[in-house]
């Protein structure tokens, strides 16, 4: 190697050797200190706090949705069912036929409008009722039941709000749908046709038999009127109600009166066990929702 070389190539060298000095820095240091982890954290907990509210109540209007539709739609049937049995509306029978005592469409008891299904001899305990007109013996529809067989209401889910997600008004009591309970029966979490001719007076014949006795904008259907318990009141973080009506109209309605009225309504013991109110005082909550 002549000198010359010698000396270009030391030169690189160095001159590389320095670059690398004033370049290298001090070593990085890898991870987050505690005080970075805390700090995070603590944002994540706060995003929580104020995101979570929201997306829950998001959900909650959600099934409040799907409750509307679902009485929509059981509006819809009623009026199809009536077009196919000549203006008749689905009835309310106790028992096939009915009760020796009583009559068709005889509401004395205030809770008579939530029954779909029912085996008056109790032996059809957890039995999945067939999709069809002819039922068992002592097996009958109530209500809007009668809209099952015809096939107005797909599987049975309308009949039950999503709000309640479980308890004896609840989808998951009769999965998979439509199955009788242990009580060999099937009720649902809305009150159908529940209004009476005048449940002050004591007549407590059904006001709608038939599709000619409605009266414009009156209260069709809604969610279970009961006492405030989140498994029977759907909508008790609302205190509102679902409400269908004879118009077809379909909407929620937050009414302060009605919700004080069933707060103070009392269980009615009864023989075969405790109900809630009685249909005159009903009549009154009714007539509060329909303003």
């Amino acid at each position: 190697m002549e000198s010359g070389d010698f000396i270009l190539s030391t030169e690189r060298r160095f001159l590389e050797s320095s670059f690398s000095i004033c370049h290298a820095g001090p070593k990085r240091k890898t991870g987050f200190t505690l005080i970075e982890l805390l700090l995070v954290v603590a944002i994540i907990g706060i995003l929580s706090a104020l995101l979570l509210p929201a997306l829950s109540n998001a959900k909650e209007k959600s099934r409040r949705t799907r409750c509307v539709n679902n009485l929509r739609q059981m509006g819809v049937g009623s009026l199809l069912y009536a077009d196919d049995y000549s203006t008749t509306l689905p009835p309310f029978r106790a028992y096939a036929p009915y009760r020796q005592e009583g009559r068709m469409n005889l509401m004395s008891g205030s809770h008579y409008s939530r029954y779909v299904w029912a085996d008056s001899a109790g032996s059809h305990t957890q039995w999945k009722i067939a999709k069809a007109t002819e039922q068992p013996p002592d097996c009958h529809f109530e209500n809007a039941g009668y809209l099952y067989p015809d096939k107005y209401v797909g599987d049975g889910r309308i009949y039950f709000c999503p709000s309640l997600v479980s308890g004896p008004l609840s989808e998951e009591q009769y999965s998979p749908l439509l199955t009788a309970d242990r009580g060999a029966i099937v009720r649902s979490s809305y009150f159908y046709n529940p209004r009476t001719q005048n449940a002050r007076d004591g007549n407590f014949m059904r006001r709608y038999q038939k599709t000619t006795d409605f009266e414009g904008h009156r209260l069709f259907a809604c969610d279970v009127i009961t006492n405030p318990d989140p498994l029977l009141f759907a909508h008790l973080k609302e205190k509102g109600y679902t409400l269908l009506f004879t118009d077809n109209s379909v909407k929620f309605v937050r009414s302060r009166e009605a919700f004080a009225l069933v707060a103070s309504i009392q269980l009615t013991p009864g023989p075969n066990g405790h109900t809630f109110g009685n249909p005159q005082q009903l009549d009154e909550v009714f007539d509060l929702l329909e303003k």
